[in-house]
């Protein structure tokens, strides 16, 4: 059975290029002004991409932390790896499953899961295999987008208007789950307490959005929709992105706040 989030290799050098510089990345820095990773820390990221959270609590803390990464993509995990290799320290990279992680029990002091958990089959499982990998003592620390910013609200609206309703929808897919409101219970099932729920907001940078935003679509689950569309097409497309968001022009660049939740937990 294939995998069907076992990206191309094209598919994972864009979403390294654009996703991770214009939103990941931001949005790690900012997890990490609001968590603290001891010296000594065991931490794992689920469904880890290739690798941001690792990366920055490496560029952070030094080499002390050792550093786990698992995702289902194979493809992910040879770039993380790549990527992380002239950093130093303590790397490990799993292709793995959410609903399975092939770790042991209670090994961890930190689990993260940046953006993942809407993706998941099952919520509710995957966040009672975080908390079985985690130690006595040890933080859950989940970041999950609130609603769709100005930019993905236009990104909708023009796929629906020139490619298909369908389309539109997927635009918009990853803000619709609402962890803010259902994960600090699914937290507390699994023996989590001192449950938080914070909201930080971050800047999604669309570099030279005259072409930016075209590369930004072809970095998303949108990919083959507006690659199937003719030239002028797409054009329209991007002009018709760029025309909703003109008021958050900067220069060449677009730069647009998003809200995402910060919710977090330890394992009691």
């Amino acid at each position: 059975m294939t995998n069907k989030y076992d990206l191309t290799t094209e598919a994972v050098v864009a979403y390294e290029a654009q996703k991770v510089v214009s939103i990941f990345k931001p949005l790690a820095e900012a997890t990490m002004d609001k968590v603290t990773v001891d010296f000594d820390a065991s931490v794992i990221d689920i469904a880890c991409g290739t690798g941001i959270i690792g990366r920055t609590i490496r560029h952070r803390y030094g080499q002390g932390p050792a550093l786990t990464g698992v995702d289902l993509s194979s493809e992910m995990i040879s770039k993380a790896k790549s990527l992380s290799e002239p950093l130093g320290g303590r790397f490990s990279w799993i292709v793995g499953d959410a609903m399975e992680i092939p770790v042991a029990d209670r090994v961890h002091t930190m689990c993260f899961c940046q953006q993942g958990i809407q993706y998941m089959p099952d919520d509710s499982a995957a966040i009672g295999e975080m908390a079985r990998i985690l130690a006595v003592g040890g933080q859950l620390v989940i970041a999950v987008w609130g609603p769709a910013n100005a930019y993905f609200q236009a990104q909708a609206a023009a796929m629906g208007r020139h490619v298909g309703k369908d389309w539109a929808a997927k635009a918009v897919a990853p803000f619709a789950y609402r962890g803010d409101e259902r994960l600090p219970q699914l937290m507390a099932n699994f023996g989590l307490d001192n449950i938080s729920v914070e909201q930080i907001s971050i800047d999604r940078i669309i570099r030279d959005a005259e072409t930016g935003v075209a590369e930004d679509i072809e970095g998303s689950p949108l990919l083959p929709a507006f690659r199937a569309a003719p030239p002028e097409t797409r054009a329209v497309i991007v002009e018709n992105i760029l025309s909703d968001c003109v008021e958050f022009k900067q220069g060449n660049d677009l730069i647009i706040p998003q809200h995402c939740h910060l919710i977090t937990g330890r394992r009691m």
